[in-house]
């Protein structure tokens, strides 16, 4: 399972939290043991007892998910579309909703916690070791993106952010690319941190599947992992990711803030689809 990284474009974090992205909210939930276990499975070669075990777990989790998270991502869906309108203060708005959707993802965490710890504490050294191979796959991924020159890393990752914004917004005007690369072209490039951190907190879940922790080390170190992972993270990482997010929320708020009255209708249009997958769940 992969650490949580919600700062993607801003204001988009939020909504694209969890499940409900890409119109596919009702598919998740309906599908969600399945999906678990196939995840899970390619982590860890589940045995049957294992995969027996967590469908009816994530079933009762995502019956909790539902009946006590929904209705609060609705409310913020619609708070989040009237502040469009009004547009008082977008940069203080995008940092309340990272904050909450931080909060969501902490909540959800702390549900899941009993049985995440029940789980690990069932698997063996094999498991163990395909875990630490699926690792070092993933790893090979982000290594291979190093290899390519700093100039193409950061082309392509101003692609990207151009994409995710326009993707929101509809067209871009040329005022907003252009203040989209004089914001994101200076950011320092962050793979050789990001794979470093991801390879240090790697080989310290693994030592401690394998010291066979008792349930208190385990719920700590999950905690550390899977809500304040900064904690653990070497100071220039965190000095580097700190203001990736902080440059990130600034340049939303202030794309948002010169956004044409179409750009506005787009975001609204897609958080009208958003709040429209909600409330068929919450109907169910």
């Amino acid at each position: 399972m992969k650490k949580f990284n919600l700062i993607r474009v801003g204001i988009a974090a939020f909504f694209i939290l969890i499940l409900s992205a890409c119109g596919v909210a009702n598919l998740a939930y309906n599908n969600a043991s399945a999906v678990a276990n196939y995840y899970v499975d390619e982590w860890f070669e589940l045995s049957s007892e294992q995969s027996a075990w967590l469908k009816p777990r994530v079933t009762k989790l995502m019956v909790w998910h539902r009946a006590n998270e929904l209705p609060t991502y609705r409310m913020l869906l619609a708070e989040a579309s009237q502040r469009l309108e009004i547009n008082s203060n977008p940069q203080g708005d995008i940092a309340r909703f990272y904050n909450e959707s931080r909060q969501a993802v902490e909540r959800l965490t702390l549900q899941a916690l009993p049985d995440m710890i029940a789980f690990l504490q069932t698997i063996d050294a094999k498991q163990i070791t395909n875990l630490e191979k699926k690792f070092a796959t993933e790893n090979e991924k982000l290594a291979k993106e190093m290899r390519l020159s700093a100039d193409a890393r950061r082309a392509k990752r101003l692609e990207r952010i151009t994409e995710r914004y326009a993707t929101w917004m509809g067209k871009l005007s040329d005022a907003q690319i252009a203040l989209i690369n004089a914001s994101i072209t200076p950011l320092p490039l962050t793979e050789t941190l990001r794979l470093a951190d991801r390879q240090r907190w790697q080989k310290e879940f693994v030592a401690l599947l394998n010291a066979s922790p008792n349930t208190s080390l385990l719920e700590s170190e999950l905690r550390l992992l899977f809500i304040t992972p900064e904690k653990r993270r070497a100071k220039d990482y965190q000095t580097t990711w700190q203001r990736q997010q902080d440059e990130m929320m600034k340049l939303t708020a202030e794309l948002i803030a010169i956004a044409s009255v179409k750009q506005k209708q787009t975001m609204q249009k897609k958080l009208a689809g958003y709040a429209a997958d909600l409330n068929g769940l919450l109907k169910v």
